[in-house]
């Protein structure tokens, strides 16, 4: 999710100049683009912008990415996984058990689970998604 701030800075400038009722409005009915103070509108909308750009990426820019990193994840789960294999098998590694260079395959074997390589793959790529989307919004990145 990329913004535009100069387009973003313009838009909040036409609403301050709209809402301040300029002069130069009642005399022409145009816009910002033909106003005498539109170089105050574009200052004020950019410290307007400045101080609500924090609010709006933590409040309403990350949730929505880790939401959307959530629906990429279950959507990669409901097309392509039937078990839950891979979480049991990276459980069990994640335990330190088994040698460090034991293959999910023998884990699964050994663990009595019959072995599905395209649930295996398609709950590593969710569990990316997931982390990716998580990490990213940590990051900050929009």
């Amino acid at each position: 999710m990329d913004f535009d701030t100069t387009a973003l800075q313009v838009k909040i400038a036409e609403q301050l100049h709209w809402h301040d009722k300029c002069q130069h409005l009642e005399e022409t009915g145009q816009g910002l683009d033909n106003c005498w103070h539109r170089q105050r509108y574009i200052t004020k909308a950019a410290f307007v912008l400045g101080r609500i750009m924090p609010t709006l990426v933590k409040d309403i820019v990350i949730p929505t990415r880790r939401h959307w990193a959530a629906r990429i994840a279950d959507r990669i789960r409901d097309e392509l996984v039937c078990c839950d294999i891979h979480e049991q098998i990276e459980r069990a590694l994640s335990t330190g058990e088994f040698p460090p260079h034991t293959t999910p395959r023998q884990v699964a074997g050994v663990m009595g689970l019959s072995y599905h390589a395209i649930c295996r793959y398609g709950g590593w790529a969710a569990a990316l998604a997931e982390e990716e989307g998580v990490a990213g919004a940590n990051r900050g990145e929009v």
